[in-house]
């Protein structure tokens, strides 16, 4: 059997790791608000913690999802790429003016103390653990209700970022066509029973040509990847014949 040569991964564009990172940053605002909900209600601090710790990491998705929207990209971030004020130091033009407009007018003196809080206690690795570090001595912690430190001041700002990064990649727009396309396809086959839409896929350019049919997918059951077979592998698959 011929050894199967190892293919280079292919590269999403950047509007479409964009697009996903706004999809990944509604998921922890979702997140952050129902745990906020659930500590007020309950005195619960590690519900409110957990939604502090979502907060942060929309934060950081928002503000990365910006950065590949306006073409700016994520090259050379390395693993200080979770630093909120290296992200918004790599923010220019007309998106760093109006960002920085909205931080000052939640209420945050400077646009540096929403950095410092960000990289300090939201973004700040201890945070998963309230705030203890790996002695066993607690760094300070509290859990704001109102004002620009709280879950919903927060989430001002990143609502602000995320309707400047829509307006570069259609996010939103996005989404809306897909619901319309499911809809009018129900309509073409309405015996034809459906399952719920559980995922898009966000195909590299030059995957396939404009018009060629995908061949399907197969799932790895043990890592649960999802690739997407060409034709000619669907063929061999009917065929009952191996893949060389």
């Amino acid at each position: 059997m011929a050894k199967r040569s190892r293919k280079p991964k292919p590269q999403a564009t950047p509007d479409a790791l964009a697009r996903d990172f706004l999809g990944l940053c509604r998921e922890e605002v979702r997140c952050a608000k129902e745990e906020e909900k659930v500590g007020l209600k309950q005195n619960n601090e590690y519900a409110r913690n957990k939604a502090l710790q979502a907060s942060g990491m929309a934060v950081e998705y928002v503000y990365k999802a910006l950065l590949l929207a306006n073409g700016t990209g994520l090259q050379n971030i390395g693993r200080t790429g979770h630093s909120i004020r290296l992200l918004h130091g790599k923010l220019r033009g007309d998106d760093k003016t109006e960002l920085e407009a909205a931080i000052v007018e939640i209420g945050w003196p400077t646009v540096d103390r929403w950095l410092r809080y960000m990289d300090g206690t939201l973004r700040q690795g201890d945070r998963r653990y309230l705030m203890f570090d790996q002695d066993g001595r607690r760094n300070g912690i509290a859990f704001p209700t109102d004002g620009p430190a709280s879950v919903d001041g927060i989430c001002c700002i990143v609502a602000k970022a995320f309707d400047l990064a829509d307006a570069h990649v259609a996010f939103l727009a996005t989404k809306e066509k897909q619901r319309a396309s499911r809809a009018e396809l129900d309509k073409k086959h309405p015996r034809q029973k459906r399952g719920p839409l559980i995922g898009t896929i966000n195909l590299p350019a030059g995957k396939v040509e404009e018009g060629e049919p995908l061949g399907g997918m197969v799932i790895d059951r043990t890592t649960g990847e999802v690739r997407i077979l060409s034709p000619e592998e669907t063929v061999r698959k009917e065929r009952g014949e191996k893949d060389a």
